[in-house]
Parts: structure tokens; sequence; C-alpha cells
């Protein structure tokens, strides 16, 4: 999960979308949602609206 979390970040600097997640991991939402979750449960993105933020704490 932290390599897919990696590839997310290197592909989306400072926030993301449902879909860009979806283009970038190439997963279906079944598997996404969950996943995105739990980086959020994780304190490494956290939801805002329609997209995700990168918090500090996952930084490169």
């Amino acid at each position: 999960m932290v390599e897919a979390a990696q590839l997310l970040k290197d592909k989306n600097l400072h926030s993301f979308t449902l879909q860009d997640a979806k283009e970038a991991l190439g997963i279906t939402r079944k598997y996404l949602v969950p996943f995105l979750e739990w980086l959020d449960e994780q304190k490494w993105t956290k939801r805002q609206d329609n997209e995700r933020v990168w918090l500090d704490k996952y930084d490169n």
C-alpha cells in the first residue's frame, strides 16, 4: 500500500481527485475508495470536498 501511495504522490504532488487516483493507479473504484480512506486514517491525506490533499507527514 505504501508503494501505491508513493506512486500516487509522485503523480499528484499537492492534491488529487478520485479520478486522478483511478488513472494513476489503474484500479477500480471498488478497491480505490477503501485505499483512499486508509490514506486519510493514516493522516497521509485529508479529504476536502471532492479532492484529497497530501499532508506534510507524507512529504517526499
